[in-house]
């Protein structure tokens, strides 16, 4: 429902202001609203007094709340989240939400009218977004006005604190007051009713009048804050960033591959460097017991047999069969326990969510990210289970529930397959620079993996239509991954050493290359996938449907990859690997800035966002027609620049150096 607004004109002469939660229409001037505040250096804004309406304390209705602000008129919506949360929220992206909690830290009812229920010592909790970065908002508790606290708003504009209701304050209905610095330098205030009740008498969620208590209900779309990519212009713009940049990592890669295929090396992402190792040769690992366990014959004949028979239908899922052959070079039969952990972590994630499309507690969500990190098969297979857990208990709602589950998909089976075509798992000692190669390895893969993993974390909220993941969730999501990549990597390296032979038995010597007839299908299915994910974020438009293309363009165009022509001259001058990513980058943080920026609204946001994925798109075109030719001299002068550019790109991913 609408919210009445206040507007304190620029003409004080002119102002007037129509309330409905007020008793009476009120005139309001510039000075009424602009008198509490003193202004500072640094758009830091010191509220020392609640903002009055004509001498005259707000006392806006439980169902109404009221808001005052300079500048031109705007209106709010009101949502009650789950009888739980207050919101209030406009079409530029503001936010602000308002609940309790009571001694134990849970969620305390709203009133039947809609006020704030919160008892004496306990807290009022106050988040969202939309005021000024780096300024202070400033809330109050009255009818005899008390300052509740001062909260800090962050760099993007995002705010959130746990403000104490003293013990002594009286019983009954209050208003509470949040003033804060809007973007533009104004001033917004926001008023909402507030009940309190003595210690014990808040009505706790699940707790129905007959006082047995029931289990509060896990539907995330009942108790969990709506998120609109559109009103979050400074992730968005950033997820583009991040994924036309991985997305021409990844895209160079794989070209890399297709020229060691060329060459006579074997195929496939995951089989790359395998050939220099010889067949006769047994290493320790390969003489030990650790892989002689029950079954182990039967198991790796199927394992070499599942990715040639899934090959000529879909690419992605014979690399994603054949990622976990090291474990199986080492392990044998036993290579089954990684699977099956992966199992049991996501059923205790469907237990943790009860059925529904969510991420569970952040250290299941990591422990089950670091063993997906060590075969992409344990990955899939928990996947599977969430989705078919979300199923079979008719979880699956609303279409962002079917967004979300394919974000999960792509969280637990990328990040190992991510991993290959950055710098290679699996490097044989057959280089004379074989130490420095595989230090750069160690130092480069994990840090660009983990930073994918936190972007495709960060990407379900848009997918799912709810802040589901938290920032701190997303760090500890990178640093997990970043962890089990080192782990990987280590592991790589001990079959490789100890299991030189069996490194070659448990996996296919060559992957089957996808059929040009389901080739095309993919392609098909890529653009609509493309079409579905991107719509909450950029909606349909011109943007988007271009931006789809040129996705599903490189795709389209590997099909006949061998009947176009190939120019040496673009292969030596256009940029490859680590260098291509650098630069999409920088161009697309340089885009973001200028077509987003940080305060755009939502209309910009839907047509400008798309448009970022355009410069990766069209470079992984561009690169088929220059496929091979002569490379730049490896020389001292190529590995400072790289390790410059290098230490750079991770600042900038870390989130320690913007650019623009």
């Amino acid at each position: 429902m609408p919210v009445a607004t206040t507007v304190a004109s620029s003409n004080a002469g002119s102002a007037s202001v129509t309330a409905t939660s007020l008793p009476l229409t009120r005139e309001v001037t510039p000075s009424a609203v602009q008198e509490a505040i003193a202004g500072q250096p640094s758009n830091v804004q010191d509220f020392s007094l609640p903002i009055y309406v004509n001498n005259e304390l707000p006392n806006p209705n439980p169902d109404s709340p009221l808001v005052i602000q300079t500048g031109s008129e705007s209106q709010l919506d009101i949502i009650t989240i789950n009888q739980q949360v207050v919101q209030l929220q406009d079409s530029e992206g503001f936010r602000l939400s308002v609940s309790s909690t009571n001694a134990d830290g849970q969620l305390t009812r709203v009133s039947s009218g809609g006020a704030i229920i919160v008892a004496q010592g306990t807290f009022i909790t106050l988040s969202g977004n939309g005021f000024a970065p780096n300024s202070d908002a400033v809330a109050w508790l009255f009818s005899e006005p008390r300052r509740l606290g001062v909260i800090r708003v962050k760099n993007d504009g995002s705010f959130a604190a746990d403000l104490r209701v003293a013990q002594g304050i009286p019983i009954g209905d209050h208003t509470t007051q949040v003033n804060g610095v809007t973007s533009d330098g104004g001033v917004r205030s926001l008023n909402l009713a507030v009940e309190v009740v003595e210690p014990g008498d808040e009505v706790l969620l699940g707790i129905n009048p007959s006082g047995s208590t029931e289990r509060a209900p896990a539907n995330p779309r009942e108790s969990v804050q709506p998120y609109s990519p559109q009103n979050d212009p400074v992730t968005t713009r950033q997820l583009a960033v991040a994924a036309t940049a991985l997305f021409s990592l990844a895209a160079a890669g794989a070209a890399a591959e297709r020229r060691e295929a060329r060459r006579g090396k074997l195929a496939g992402v995951v089989t790359k460097k395998l050939k220099a190792l010889k067949t006769d040769e047994e290493g320790r690992g390969d003489r030990s017991a650790t892989w002689r366990g029950v079954g182990t014959a039967l198991f790796d004949r199927s394992m070499n047999d599942a990715p040639l028979r899934v090959g000529p239908f879909s690419a992605l899922f014979s690399r994603v069969l054949v990622d976990g052959a090291w474990l199986r070079a080492i392990l044998g039969s036993r290579a089954i326990g990684v699977w099956s952990a992966a199992v049991a972590l996501a059923t205790a994630w469907a237990v943790d969510t009860s059925g529904y499309v969510a991420t569970p507690a952040a250290w299941l969500l990591c422990a089950l990210l670091v063993v997906a990190a060590l075969d992409a098969t344990a990955g899939a297979l928990a996947a599977l289970v969430i989705t078919t857990a979300a199923v079979v208990f008719d979880r699956v709602g609303v279409w962002p529930d079917v967004r979300a589950l394919l974000g999960i998909w792509v969280l637990l089976i990328s990040a190992p397959l991510l991993a290959h075509v950055i710098r290679p798992l699996r490097r044989a000692h057959d280089t004379e620079n074989f130490a420095r190669e595989r230090f750069y390895d160690y130092a480069m893969m994990p840090v660009f993996v983990a930073f994918a993993a936190g972007s495709m974390a960060k990407a379900l909220n848009g997918l799912s239509g709810l802040d589901l993941v938290a920032p701190s969730t997303v760090t500890a999501v990178k640093w997990a991954v970043w962890a089990a990549m080192i782990l990987r990597l280590a592991g790589e390296d001990l079959a490789f050493a100890l299991y030189p032979k069996r490194s070659l038995e448990v996996q296919p010597a060559k992957l089957v290359s996808q059929t040009r007839a389901w080739g095309l299908v993919s392609v098909a299915a890529r653009f609509g996938v493309f079409l579905f994910v991107a719509e909450p974020f950029f909606g349909i438009n011109i943007g988007s449907l271009v931006a789809a293309i040129l996705t599903a363009l490189p795709a389209l165009v590997k099909l006949w990859e061998d009947d176009l022509p190939n120019s040496e001259r673009l292969f030596y001058w256009l940029p490859r690997g680590f260098l291509r990513f650098f630069l999409l980058l920088v161009i697309g943080g340089w885009m973001s800035t200028r077509l987003v920026g940080d305060d755009a609204p939502p209309e910009v946001v839907r047509n400008a966002t798309p448009w970022l994925l355009v410069p990766g798109a069209i470079v992984g075109v561009i690169e088929f027609f220059g496929r091979s030719g002569k490379s730049w001299r490896d020389d001292r002068v190529k590995h400072i620049g790289g390790a410059i550019f290098w230490l750079v790109a991770v600042l900038i991913v870390a989130g320690r150096l913007q650019l623009f």
